[in-house]
């Protein structure tokens, strides 16, 4: 593997923060994502988030999350989120960040409706 590979996405615009998780470690760059999602918070008083999963693990999920809850001080302000992924076990990632950001509606689509998730996740 390549280690750790956190990618923002070029569909980052206004509120949506997105970005692509390939590898297995990824708590360090976790707070870049984290400060993305501040600054949006900041300026619109929301965030909206769209999570692509590539050849990962839960281990880089549980990670995200652990860096995610320990960076992201607005977690309340995300209203929305799109997870992304190949495996009905990443529908679990929906789960745990439904938790951590109480107020989000988070969804998780196969990676064949990309669209329709990148959609959903701008619509006002």
């Amino acid at each position: 593997g390549r280690g750790a590979m956190l990618e923002i996405l070029d569909e980052t615009s206004e509120d949506l923060v997105a970005f692509r998780i390939t590898g297995k470690h990824i708590h360090d760059e976790s707070h870049k994502i984290a400060g993305l999602m501040d600054a949006r918070i900041a300026r619109y008083g929301h965030a909206r988030c769209f999570i692509e999963i590539g050849d990962t693990t839960g281990v880089a999920l549980s990670s995200l999350k652990e860096g995610l809850e320990f960076d992201l001080q607005h977690g309340k302000q995300i209203e929305r989120c799109a997870v992304v992924g190949d495996h009905a076990w990443e529908a679990w990632l929906v789960k745990l960040l439904g938790l951590f950001f109480s107020k989000a509606d988070v969804r998780f689509f196969h990676s064949s409706d990309r669209a329709a998730a990148l959609e959903w996740a701008q619509a006002k």
